[in-house]
């Protein structure tokens, strides 16, 4: 049995019709007639019909689509990692709710699809990185120029957040760091009082930069991140750095880590 199409044209309009046709074997040679008439179902009924009398009994896997399926795997984990370690505290001197939300969408992204502030709005496309972090799903548009101005919101405010990580993720102290610095250059003026021209790691001494200098535990997990001026010599931001480890972190005695540089 076979789905035959016939046309036929009548006054101007084109009608379809859609048979179910059985052929079997006459005396006289093949012929074919017709079981059912199925042009009233609806069409995705007739081309399951149709795929099924052809001997198929699933639809093939390249014809399957999820319109609207949306990435949620990472982002669920991460959300509960950040409602277990309750990190919305963190965030509670920010002055909107969208602008903390920005926030978390932003760490969020940093871990599943790093990718400059820009293309944040491309690469969340597809997932629920907006409904995870409190945002509206259905408008929230992640502009630039919002992302920028929720992270100067963390101005003033960074020190005692550093400290809180420190001292929950670190409570019997530390006993190791590892240090190292690295520079970030920029195609126009950079950050006024920071940027400035020196050694640079890209070997683009032609443009101005920042050096960010990071202590880590041995696991890799960042104790401190500071943004220096571009032109300080890498010998010079040792001392600075035990200041700070001693004076934010209580950290006495440690060993450190860090090369020839």
């Amino acid at each position: 049995m076979f789905v035959q199409t016939t046309t036929c044209h009548r006054a101007g309009h084109t009608y379809l019709t859609y048979l179910i046709r059985e052929s079997f074997r006459t005396p006289q040679g093949p012929r074919s007639r017709t079981v059912c008439n199925i042009t009233a179902l609806p069409e995705p009924t007739r081309q399951l019909i149709a795929q099924s009398l052809k001997g198929r009994r699933f639809v093939d896997a390249d014809q399957l689509s999820l319109p609207s399926a949306r990435s949620h795997g990472g982002l669920a984990v991460l959300r509960q990692a950040w409602d277990q370690f309750r990190l919305d505290r963190l965030l509670v001197a920010v002055s909107s709710r969208r602008a903390a939300g920005l926030l978390q969408a932003m760490i969020f992204a940093r871990i599943l699809f790093p990718s400059a502030k820009l293309a944040l709005v491309d690469q969340a496309r597809g997932t629920l990185l907006a409904a995870a972090c409190g945002l509206d799903q259905a408008s929230e548009d992640f502009d630039e120029d919002d992302l920028y101005a929720a992270m100067d919101e963390l101005n003033g405010r960074w020190v005692p957040i550093e400290r809180t990580l420190f001292g929950e993720a670190f409570p019997h102290g530390v006993s190791l760091v590892l240090y190292d610095l690295t520079s970030v250059y920029f195609e126009g003026g950079g950050p006024a009082g920071i940027s400035r021209y020196g050694h640079s790691r890209d070997h683009r001494e032609d443009r101005p930069q920042v050096l960010l200098a990071v202590a880590a535990d041995p696991e890799g997990v960042p104790l401190h991140i500071e943004v220096l001026r571009g032109n300080r010599a890498d010998t010079t931001t040792l001392q600075g750095l035990l200041a700070t480890l001693r004076r934010r972190f209580g950290i006495r005695e440690a060993v450190f880590v860090f090369d020839g540089g």
